[in-house]
């Protein structure tokens, strides 16, 4: 019964993989992951830089909230606005995530870079934080505004 098995697996695998073997198409996936994480803008063709600022829409007086900036490139610097209403308590933690899927032989690869500022809410009220100016490889960028009640 094992060699049955065994033997079904490995002509399972043949008709998947080709003629090519699991351990040469596993070894050349692993080798195009690494270089989709490696150099991710070159996963991407349109190489558009896009950046985000997003928060909770509603913080109640006295609560810490993250306010988050994200692109799909670094984010070399970020210049933050008058926060008048919000005590600035840390910043930035940043992050990054990439991810690449192979569905039907098309590879794709997002990656996202987030800096994070925690604030605390000082006044009761509705509360906009403007658009934020985020540097991105060099130039100027401008993020959406952010409404807080």
């Amino acid at each position: 019964m094992k060699r049955l098995i065994t033997r079904y697996k490995k002509l399972y695998l043949n008709r998947i993989l080709g003629h090519a073997g699991w351990r040469t198409t596993a070894l050349l996936c692993f080798f195009c992951s690494a270089c989709m994480v490696s150099f991710p803008s070159i996963a991407r063709a349109d190489g558009e830089v896009q950046v985000k600022a997003n928060a909770p829409a509603s913080v109640e007086t006295g609560r810490q909230f993250r306010l988050t900036f994200t692109s799909n490139e670094r984010i070399d610097d970020i210049q933050l606005p008058n926060l008048d209403a919000f005590t600035l308590l840390g910043g930035p933690s940043t992050s990054y995530q990439s991810s690449t899927q192979l569905i039907n032989g098309k590879m794709t690869s997002t990656t996202s870079y987030s800096s994070s500022y925690y604030l605390q809410a000082d006044k009761e009220g509705d509360w906009e934080i403007p658009a934020t100016t985020v540097k991105v490889r060099g130039k100027s960028y401008k993020t959406n505004p952010v409404r807080i009640h």
